[in-house]
């Protein structure tokens, strides 16, 4: 028969036992843009990395790409970021202290003035306003390279302490984002990448890869470095980021930095095309037909963005790279993916 000092203890344990339970609470994860590349693998990360217990939102406007999410185990709704500040009421069960919100929607390089103001520009600033109604615990918001402008002032590429200058409506709109999550009482992070590819990408490497297999990819006299990033490890930084204790940051992340030559090159080969591409262009013409390309998107009230423009061109033939030295040393930024990886992997999603 136990006695009543050995009851005591039993019970004493009984007690003591889930004080020294470590008990991880249940989060809530929001994503704009989940149907558009980062937004869409951002999702599949974190429904990869997840404890059993945690929520995903994911919001966009593609309903076939919602489905497969939804299947996937994400709760999914469709949102219109243009559209009235009522219709973010989809998000009222997303708020609160254990709630964190990714925004990867934004109209993109090559959309009209108005989509920059009433999607990236308005779009979030309903965002915000809503986030910081239902008190989240972090913003993270997707900005762009474009924020810098064209030249690389530094050897290593931009860095985030120098003063953004962008050269574009698509620019301009990223930075007046930055400064409303920046202005607001929200704690954030500021992702900024460059190029962005891999799987499921429907802008960059269809561009590119439209181009060469046409032979109209051109061929300038004058090339540069450009920067680029697979989504699926700007996925894994932006989760990364969220977990950790780090607010009011900003961060350059780029996993590849190569000559518009050299990316074009690799692209080609896992496109079993042969080169050349396309016809070599004197820079001075080709910056020429440009300019008289923005004159004529400019009397139809198109973005200056457009395939063949100003600012596309010199940031093809400029160094446009990033410094990526925060990131690595505070989120120990290692890409997983090389630029041919990356193509191979995209090229398994796609049929172009």
């Amino acid at each position: 028969m136990l006695n009543l000092v050995t009851i005591f203890k039993y019970n004493i344990k009984i007690i003591m036992f889930p004080i020294f339970v470590k008990y991880r609470t249940k989060m809530k994860f929001v994503i704009t843009g989940a149907t558009g590349l980062v937004g869409r693998n951002l999702v599949e990360y974190i429904l990869d990395n997840r404890s059993g217990d945690d929520e995903i939102l994911a919001t966009g406007r593609n309903l076939e790409v919602l489905r497969i999410l939804e299947e996937r185990g994400a709760v999914t709704q469709t949102l219109d970021l243009s559209a009235g500040i009522t219709e973010f009421n989809v998000l009222d069960n997303f708020g609160g202290e254990n709630a964190v919100w990714f925004h990867c929607a934004a109209a993109v390089a090559g959309a009209s003035d108005s989509s920059f103001r009433d999607i990236n520009i308005r779009g979030t600033q309903k965002l915000i306003q809503k986030a910081e109604k239902l008190k989240i615990r972090k913003f993270i918001l997707v900005s762009s390279i474009s924020v810098y402008g064209l030249h690389s002032t530094k050897n290593l590429g931009f860095t985030e302490d120098q003063e953004p200058n962008p050269g574009g409506t698509y620019g301009e709109s990223k930075l007046e984002q930055e400064a409303l999550i920046k202005s607001s009482s929200l704690k954030w992070l500021i992702f900024r990448p460059p190029y962005i590819g891999g799987p499921n990408d429907k802008n960059v490497l269809v561009e590119f890869t439209k181009r060469i297999k046409s032979r109209k990819m051109p061929l300038l006299s004058k090339t540069g470095y450009m920067g680029y990033v697979d989504a699926r490890d700007l996925a894994a930084m932006m989760f990364k980021g969220s977990q950790s204790q780090i607010v009011n940051e900003t961060y350059n992340i780029q996993g590849i930095a190569c000559t518009l030559d050299d990316f074009v090159d690799v692209l080609g080969k896992n496109l079993d095309q042969e080169p050349p591409y396309g016809k070599k262009y004197p820079y001075r013409l080709i910056i020429t037909l440009s300019y008289v390309n923005d004159f004529i998107a400019k009397l139809r009230g198109k973005s200056r963005a457009r395939s063949i423009s100003v600012y596309r061109i010199k940031a093809l033939t400029s160094n446009r790279i990033l410094d990526t030295q925060k990131i690595s040393k505070d989120l120990e930024f290692k890409p997983k993916y090389s630029l041919d990886q990356s193509v191979k992997d995209w090229l398994k999603t796609t049929s172009p």
